[in-house]
């Protein structure tokens, strides 16, 4: 499905890094990317700093770069 008009909705975008970023045994995943999405609000530097304070607040070993692009219109 295609998304013309997402005003008012936020879009993140994120590199693999971001999924697997290591957390004990498991990668931090999509499923924690998606509550930490989630639980983010504001401008889209807020919602950046949210996920990656939520990624830190789990402990992770970052192995490979991450990217992460917020977009608020």
């Amino acid at each position: 499905q295609l998304i013309t008009d997402f005003r008012g909705f936020p879009v993140l975008l994120f590199s693999d890094g971001l999924v697997e970023a290591r957390v004990q045994d498991d990668e931090f995943g999509m499923e924690r990317i998606a509550a930490a999405f989630a639980g983010s609000a504001g401008d889209a530097r807020s919602i950046v700093n949210g996920v990656l304070a939520n990624a830190r607040g789990h402990d992770v070993a970052f192995e490979d770069d991450v990217t992460l692009l917020a977009i608020r219109y």
